[in-house]
């Protein structure tokens, strides 16, 4: 991939010179399971080594400058992202001003600008000549590791490809060419030497003693990473992921089953609502696009509602809710209207958008 040569140069200067290195990731599964990967590599490694995933309500999605600002005061030099960070433009310049490193690893389309950073890894810019276009963040993250290591990606398999194969799946990816590889390989470990953090999760989902597949990975196991990021701190979700003991990983399992519950409740709440507001305003049916907006919306179940609107009424739906002055909003469309390409053709009536 491109910049990849660049990116591993630079992270093994830093692991080198004990410098301290912050992996930057995300709050849904994709992004826990990339942090996962690659903060265990480094670690493995003797890596001066930290992560960070965002707080969806204080901190928003992706890079965040006051966080940023933060690491440089803690004497950190390099932040690698995981599943985020194409869009940050205006971060990473922040973060060039500051004298910070940045390092973006990511796997969404990005916009016409790329972001001044010091590599930027991502399969889906229009120079990147690698083959395969349809990697989960995790799996981009993943190819970073084999890079460090300089070794096949089949020979790392054994250590990363449960991570690999449960962000994958969660984030929809297709499972074709590298990514059903990748998925294989993972349900393989899942189901015969499931780390602490993925055993505990099997024994809490009710899957003990049955066949982990990628159906109920993405029904049972996922929905219940994602909870943690969705109503408070994917924190938990990531500690989980890393512990390698028993009753920790059972406590945590538990916590995230418990917050799972308190989203199907939430966003059942919500949809509801949503759906008697278009009932009773069959005007805003009329519309190619569905836009709904609510001052106490819970932010972390608005995207799950979207979809849900649009399995209703089979067109795309786009969910607001009211933070601070602002309205922040999550959307899904239909194969045949890109939502990305609407949005930046509407630009100039966003704060931003990724």
């Amino acid at each position: 991939m491109k910049d990849m040569d660049k990116a591993v140069r630079r992270i093994w200067q830093a692991v080198e010179n004990d410098e301290k290195i912050v992996v930057y990731g995300d709050y849904d599964v994709d992004g826990v399971c990339a942090t996962a990967t690659l903060f265990t590599y480094l670690e493995s490694v003797g890596a001066n080594v930290f992560y960070k995933l965002p707080n969806r309500e204080n901190e928003g999605y992706g890079l965040n400058s006051s966080v940023l600002a933060k690491f440089k005061e803690k004497g950190v030099s390099l932040v690698i992202t995981v599943d985020n960070g194409i869009s940050a433009i205006n971060e990473v310049a922040f973060a060039n001003e500051i004298g910070l490193d940045i390092i973006i690893t990511d796997h969404h389309l990005p916009k016409r600008e790329i972001p001044a950073a010091l590599a930027v890894v991502d399969p889906l810019q229009k120079d990147d000549t690698s083959p395969c276009k349809i990697l989960a963040g995790v799996g981009v993250a993943f190819k970073l590791v084999c890079a460090l290591e300089g070794v096949p990606c089949e020979e790392m398999l054994d250590y990363y490809a449960d991570f690999v194969c449960t962000g994958t799946v969660a984030d929809l990816m297709l499972l074709a060419g590298e990514n059903r590889t990748l998925v294989k390989a993972g349900l393989e470990i899942l189901n015969t030497a499931p780390r602490c953090g993925f055993e505990s999760l099997i024994k809490i989902s009710g899957l003990a003693g049955k066949e982990v597949t990628s159906e109920n990975i993405a029904y049972t196991i996922a929905p219940r990473i994602n909870a943690a990021g969705r109503m408070s701190d994917a924190t938990s979700a990531l500690e989980l992921l890393l512990s390698e003991d028993e009753e920790d990983a059972d406590n945590l399992a538990a916590f995230l089953d418990s917050e799972n519950r308190k989203r199907q409740e939430t966003q059942n709440i919500m949809a509801e609502d949503i759906t008697n507001e278009l009932q009773d305003n069959a005007d805003m049916l009329k519309d190619r696009v569905i836009v709904v907006w609510g001052d106490h919306y819970h932010p972390g179940v608005v995207g799950i509602v979207a979809s849900r609107l649009v399995e209703k009424y089979s067109r795309p739906a786009i969910v607001f809710t009211k933070d601070g002055d602002e309205y922040k909003g999550s959307g899904r469309s239909v194969p045949a209207f890109s939502l990305h390409n609407a949005l930046e053709n509407t630009k100039e009536y966003l704060k931003e958008y990724f």
